[in-house]
């Protein structure tokens, strides 16, 4: 089951994330309907960092939706996600003209994650190093995720994961799901995640020559993740997430076929990682 996002409004811009990110997001406070108020991670659909350079405008706010929803329903642990409105006059109160034109360039519905007190990133282990089994379980999980949805953004120098002292989070797809940049014909081939990209994924001196078996996250996704779910998660995504049209098209094609893959998924890794 795909739970849909939340709907918050932004109502105070604190700061902008000066963290290792091309797009730089922002921090800031935002409420439900209800008024209950939530610290949000905000990232916007045209951010003020070139094309291409950690985003593609809308359609990597639909790819964080996405992924942050397949996920959460497959067991991984990944913050609350949620739309967030922009709406007219915010950019009044922000603290300076650099924020003030990034938000005045994105009314509307941006896309967020509820800020996670108390987590630090994770720092990827070196070769040879050893990490707990419950650790290394979790991991071996976060490598096959990003092994389907083919997320080449989660590197030994930059993890895109956080920490909170027990579990993996994962943060950041931004770039995951870059099947609205393929051809037809890359698409419908459904391709393995390149084995460069898994030896440069943080994970893989972790899990590295332990025979793992890389198949327990596929059965969950076999088992928690229908069509319906898929379409559902579909018609969260809002009309302004895409930068192109078709775009959506082309990665809602993809997942509806990806399952067809999961055992090829599996011995790929198990042929390099293992």
């Amino acid at each position: 089951m795909i739970d849909p996002p939340l709907r918050l409004t932004c109502i105070e811009v604190r700061r902008r994330v000066e963290e290792n990110s091309f797009t730089r997001p922002l921090f800031v406070k935002a409420i439900d309907g209800d008024g209950a108020e939530y610290s949000v991670i905000l990232k916007v659909r045209n951010p003020d960092s070139p094309l291409g350079h950690g985003h593609y405008q809308g359609t990597s706010l639909a790819c964080e939706l996405i992924c942050g929803a397949l996920a959460q329903s497959v067991g991984l642990t990944v913050p609350d996600y949620c739309l967030v409105e922009v709406r007219g006059g915010l950019q009044d109160a922000a603290p300076t003209q650099e924020i003030r034109d990034l938000l005045r360039n994105n009314l509307g519905l941006n896309f967020g994650t509820i800020y996670i007190e108390g987590c630090s990133p994770w720092v990827a282990s070196r070769e040879g190093e050893q990490r707990p089994e419950s650790v290394c379980a979790d991991l071996e999980d976060v490598l096959v995720f990003d092994s389907v949805v083919v997320n080449g953004d989660r590197k030994q120098e930059k993890s895109n994961l956080l920490w909170n002292g027990s579990d993996v989070i994962l943060i950041d797809h931004s770039v995951a799901l870059p099947v609205h940049l393929w051809t037809d014909e890359q698409i419908a081939g459904s391709p393995h995640f390149p084995e460069t990209e898994i030896r440069a994924h943080c994970a893989f001196h972790s899990i590295e020559h332990q025979g793992r078996e890389f198949s327990a996250l596929l059965g969950i996704w076999r088992n928690s993740v229908t069509d319906q779910d898929i379409t559902a998660l579909r018609a969260f995504i809002p009309d302004t997430w895409e930068r192109r049209q078709g775009d959506l098209d082309r990665i809602f094609s993809f997942l509806q076929e990806r399952g067809g893959q999961f055992d090829a998924t599996t011995q790929n890794l198990r042929r390099i990682v293992q």
